[in-house]
């Protein structure tokens, strides 16, 4: 549908069923390319407007990304009064889930932040190994290494489907995996 062979949009499925067909609708028959193209002008429209409308300390917090423990923190708490000073103070662009943290108060703690936030958050967590490597009481995956060793890339295609939707429940919108380290 519009998609050149061999270019990287040629192996991109949108879906089953009637997906395919209402993306090529929406994108006036243009197909995913002219979906994705639409897309992201849109999304720079909107970014445009937003920087213009944004102070200088507001554009330079949008640069910083803190690194927390997702665990219980009461509304009084100093921990919890920190990241909240970090997101309407400082203005920051996003938040980095260490190690240890945990997937309920996680979530919860993402809801609540973005709710604070002038400039929606950017949530991320190193899940090279799934989401167990760092959340407690979720799935650990093989080390991709490992899956790499059977072989079977659906397989690995699967992990990184299932990976993504627990970090999607959780409210991560950014995963580091996976990762080559030099």
């Amino acid at each position: 549908a519009g998609v050149r062979e061999g270019s990287p949009l040629a192996s991109f499925s949108p879906g089953r069923g009637r997906r395919p067909q209402l993306a090529e609708r929406a994108a006036g028959g243009r197909g995913v390319r002219g979906l994705l193209f639409a897309l992201l002008f849109l999304l720079t429209a909107c970014a445009t407007l937003r920087l213009s409308e944004m102070s200088l300390d507001e554009k330079i917090g949008q640069l910083f990304v803190i690194v927390a423990n997702g665990r219980f923190m009461n509304e009084a708490s100093p921990e919890y009064q920190r990241l909240v000073h970090q997101v309407r103070d400082n203005h920051i662009g996003g938040i980095h889930w260490a190690t240890w943290s945990y997937v309920h108060e996680t979530a919860f703690l993402n809801r609540r932040l973005q709710k604070l936030a002038k400039v929606p958050l950017l949530f991320s967590a190193d899940l090279e190994s799934g989401v167990g490597m760092r959340f407690a009481d979720t799935t650990f995956w093989p080390w991709a290494m490992a899956v790499a060793a059977t072989g079977d890339p659906a397989l690995a295609e699967r992990q990184g489907e299932i990976v993504a939707e627990e970090a999607r429940t959780i409210g991560l919108n950014q995963i580091y995996a996976p990762v080559a380290d030099v």
